[in-house]
């Protein structure tokens, strides 16, 4: 939840005092006062049918309801135009794990990692954050918030894969703690195999509370599929949880997931990254409950075109 500084104009009628009846006329004088006000704010993907990303989407299109009673949308927009005002709060968490050694002859999972964040980069705007967070068996905070873009376009050059396992969820836990610590739009872009192996974090505890219950929007790019090899023959099962890991994490986010599957199809993968990131939304609504009892709010969109499907976090805790 985001609280909101709404200036509202209010005019007063000064009548002039009887000591002086030849001049009473009404004057207007005008005065402003800053009402704070909380706005819960949903990020929101659209595919059709056959999961093409939809960016036409409009505020009139979208009915959503809080414990199923109708709420009004106060604020709607695209959070990834260069012509918005709003400020974006990105971070990049990347796999430097053992696996990311793995993919093609000419390019490997780490390869596909730095692709994929220098396409989201340049949507940044100069007021914009960004922050670089990498894991293996330890968590790696490699650049805090910045709007420093070439900061973090040295570091991703410098990455590595290493040779430790996989500690996903302790990464986005970071992430997630330092991005709901400020203010503005937040995106983050997660790029993993899906197989963590090394967390101390519970994956319940993300999903629903650093991730299901905040306000970050998940881009998921899963390398599972890309180039199967014979790390994953005969392992079918890692091979779709892993999927289903990173599905799951822009599912319960209202983001988007992708998976490269081969070297010629990087282009078009690396365009859909972009488009993802252009065609989030963003709504935002004044909860007509206003008890703070830290209770679970159930919230629901839908649309009234046909053929969409939305996907968005589907509540939050309404604490004080």
């Amino acid at each position: 939840m985001i609280q909101r500084t709404i200036i509202t104009l209010f005019f007063l009628a000064l009548i002039l005092s009887p000591q002086n009846p030849s001049s009473a006329q009404e004057t207007q004088s005008q005065y402003t006062e800053s009402v704070e006000v909380e706005l819960i704010d949903v990020y929101l993907s659209a595919t059709d049918s056959k999961g093409k990303i939809i960016d036409d989407l409009k505020k009139e299109d979208l009915i959503l309801k809080e414990d199923g009673i109708p709420q009004e949308i106060k604020e709607f927009s695209v959070l990834g135009t260069r012509e918005t005002d709003i400020d974006l709060v990105v971070a990049l968490v990347i796999d430097v794990s053992n696996s990311m050694h793995e993919g093609s002859k000419e390019v490997r999972k780490m390869d596909i990692a730095k692709a994929a964040a220098r396409e989201i980069m340049q949507l940044l705007k100069p007021q914009d954050q960004l922050m670089l967070v990498t894991f293996d068996t330890r968590v790696a905070v490699i650049t805090e918030l910045t709007s420093d873009l070439s900061k973090v376009e040295s570091a991703i050059t410098a990455l590595q894969p290493s040779y430790g396992r996989t500690a996903m969820w302790d990464a986005i836990h970071a992430a997630a703690e330092t991005m709901n610590a400020v203010e503005g739009r937040k995106v983050m872009y997660v790029c993993s195999d899906g197989l963590d192996n090394a967390s101390k974090m519970k994956v319940e505890e993300v999903v629903s509370k650093d991730l299901g219950a905040s306000e970050i929007a998940v881009i998921s790019l899963g390398t599972i599929e890309f180039e199967r090899g014979g790390h994953y023959y005969g392992q079918e099962n890692d091979y779709r949880d892993g999927k289903q890991t990173m599905q799951t994490l822009a599912d319960k986010t209202g983001g988007y997931a992708f998976f490269p599957e081969k070297a010629k199809d990087l282009p078009q993968m690396l365009q859909k990254v972009r488009s993802g990131v252009q065609s989030l939304y963003s709504v935002a609504y004044e909860s007509s409950n206003l008890e703070k009892d830290g209770s679970w709010r159930k919230i629901e969109i839908e649309t009234k075109r046909k053929g969409i499907k939305l996907k968005y976090r589907d509540g939050y805790y309404a604490t004080p």
